[in-house]
């Protein structure tokens, strides 16, 4: 019977082409992948439709394997309680939404229906234009580094995709959570991979997740948010798991 494994994507983009890497290796391991995108539907953002809507999709299976990546991971605890036998993989997150002011800013604004819509203009924005001057405020926000074009353009596909309703649910629910209780309490094995020059959720929050944990294994690179785990990673998974 082939092992399940569950990854949980960051922020606005299912896990897809940008982590078809990380779901070959999976595979080629004998692990069946699911990689359940959040953000889709009309139903109320709570923690027990997004239970429900996890549950659905791993088709009642209990994961052997759950990756959190940035928002997943503040998912992950709360979800992975359930799971004490599962192995959890941490990938740039922390135990709370511990973000700079610079980034609480834009985040707190696009809750107000003026915000919104001042967001929804500025994605209207024809993508050649919208793309480049992304990559560069990128380096501000997720930290220094050449940030895949590609990765871009689909990240501000999905922005344009996100409802006003999921916008405001996503953002009020994150902003509650924090999972210290949770992770003091879990024996699950655990791997926490976090990026030094991440600007999200960098170093310090990684630090904190570890010492939280009682069961795992801390490695800090000198990455930033979106490239905190790349091919080359690979071989500490191949210890992990």
């Amino acid at each position: 019977m082939k092992k399940t494994a569950l990854i949980l994507h960051g922020f606005p983009q299912p896990v897809g082409s940008s982590y078809s890497y990380l779901i070959k290796y999976l595979q080629n391991k004998e692990y069946e992948v699911c990689c359940p995108y959040l953000l889709e539907g009309d139903w109320d953002f709570n923690w027990q439709n997004i239970t429900k809507h996890i549950i659905q999709k791993l088709n009642n299976k209990i994961p052997d394997v759950v990756i959190g990546i940035s928002m997943g991971g503040l998912f992950l605890p709360n979800l992975a309680k359930n799971w004490p036998n599962a192995k959890l993989i941490f990938l740039a997150t922390g135990p709370n939404l511990n973000l700079p002011n610079t980034v609480m800013l834009p985040i707190n604004m696009i809750q107000t229906d003026m915000g919104y819509h001042l967001i929804k203009l500025i994605l209207k924005i024809p993508d050649n234009v919208l793309v480049k001057a992304y990559g560069l405020l990128d380096r501000w926000i997720e930290g220094p580094g050449e940030h895949d074009q590609s990765d871009l353009q689909s990240n501000v596909y999905y922005m344009r995709l996100v409802s006003k309703k999921r916008v405001k649910e996503l953002v009020k629910l994150l902003k509650t959570v924090d999972n210290s209780d949770i992770l003091q309490k879990m024996r699950n094995p655990s791997l926490v991979i976090n990026g030094k020059f991440d600007v999200l959720m960098g170093a310090s929050q990684g630090k904190a997740l570890s010492v939280l944990l009682s069961n795992n294994k801390y490695i800090e690179n000198t990455r930033s948010h979106f490239n905190v785990f790349t091919k080359n990673d690979l071989k500490y998974l191949d210890e992990f798991l």
